[in-house]
């Protein structure tokens, strides 16, 4: 007979096994070991607030999708839905960042808060880069991407839901490291309660938008909530690591929203790429002098 491990089975085993991996990695010997109550309830206080946010996240993404099939048709989701499933593939840039940093600014959050701040700002500044870059391009080709792709008839439909799914993505994509910030503070309170509050107010948004502006109207309205997340996160964090709002910061994120919502409205093909032609240059510009210096640092040699 073959046995197979169940998940029931395995838990036990992994949690064992993680258990000496960390005792083995922080050179702590058994006697050191103790089960302490109050760090346990912490630990459920603060692993209950994420699971609050990761619950209402999914819904966040697909409640849109369920009121479109409900209040104008359910042929009319596949116009909304696969847009917004191929241009939220860029989000996968800043929650790997987010994964990364997060270990990272908790540990220098307790060593060295200065050095934990300066990892933030740097991280935002080359996140913005990446993230800016992609929607560009996004912005320019994805119109004609799905005329290729799908058909003109639906490129035609998907037209604006292109644009405010971008723009939308573009700055949910930026408020993923404050996001990481304040729960490597170890306030995961906070932006859960954001986030219910966000939904509450999303839903009938979302309604109205809909009633009104059909599919683009929900694109909008989805716009409209990672930009209202992203404000509150930033202030949040930017109080916590008591400083004051960087304007040279938010003048960028600005006006990428700005090029992001105005360049598709040009109709020639060939202006929006001599466009994205310049952004680049300018761009590339800014790399160098900006962000490959942290990324590639170079050290004096001596003659």
């Amino acid at each position: 007979e073959i046995y197979t491990l169940s998940l029931h089975d395995a838990l036990p085993i992994w949690l064992i096994f993680h258990f000496l991996a960390v005792k083995w990695s922080c050179g702590m010997s058994t006697s050191e070991a103790r089960f302490s109550m109050d760090t346990l309830r912490e630990m459920a206080k603060f692993g209950g607030w994420i699971t609050v946010t990761n619950f209402i996240a999914p819904i966040v993404n697909i409640v849109d999708r369920f009121f479109i099939s409900i209040m104008i048709s359910t042929s009319m989701v596949a116009y909304y839905a696969t847009p917004f499933e191929v241009i939220n593939r860029l989000s996968l840039i800043p929650s790997a960042l987010a994964t990364v940093l997060f270990p990272m600014l908790g540990k220098q959050l307790i060593d060295d808060p200065v050095t934990a701040k300066n990892l933030y700002l740097k991280s935002k500044i080359i996140l913005w880069f990446i993230v800016f870059t992609g929607s560009l391009f996004i912005v320019v080709f994805g119109y004609p991407f799905m005329k290729i792709w799908i058909n003109e008839v639906f490129a035609d439909k998907s037209k604006y839901v292109i644009i405010f799914i971008t723009a939308g993505v573009f700055i949910n994509g930026l408020a993923y490291l404050p996001y990481t910030y304040m729960q490597s503070c170890g306030l995961p309170k906070q932006v859960a309660l954001l986030h219910l509050l966000e939904v509450l107010i999303f839903i009938p948004t979302l309604m109205i938008m809909i009633k009104f502006a059909g599919i683009t109207g929900a694109s909008i309205a989805w716009f409209f909530r990672a930009l209202v997340d992203y404000l509150f996160l930033e202030f949040m964090t930017n109080k916590k690591m008591g400083q004051d709002v960087r304007i040279t910061s938010q003048t960028r994120t600005a006006l990428s929203l700005v090029l992001i919502l105005l360049i598709p409205l040009i109709g020639s093909l060939y202006i929006r790429c001599a466009i994205l032609v310049v952004m680049f240059m300018i761009l590339y510009t800014f790399y160098s002098r900006n962000i490959r210096p942290w990324l590639f640092p170079t050290t004096a040699v001596d003659g």
